[in-house]
């Protein structure tokens, strides 16, 4: 999409076992000016013990975010 309009965009993948400081680390040394990202929802107990890596990121970022579900 972004590609169609002439927006230069680089897209990254990470693997890490705490995805959302993962992230929100990236995003912060690479200078990010958008966060965009898929919001997938778990079960309610799931995010009660191990967390949500869209909320985290909701919470903490700087940068605007596009978030998709």
């Amino acid at each position: 999409f972004l590609g169609h309009h002439d927006i230069e965009f680089h897209s990254h993948v990470l693997i890490s076992d705490d995805p959302a400081e993962e992230i929100l680390k990236s995003v912060k040394r690479l200078k990010g000016k958008l966060l965009v990202m898929g919001a997938y929802g778990e079960s309610r107990l799931k995010s009660f013990f191990f967390g949500s890596v869209t909320k985290t990121v909701l919470k903490k970022a700087r940068a605007p975010l596009f978030l998709y579900h």
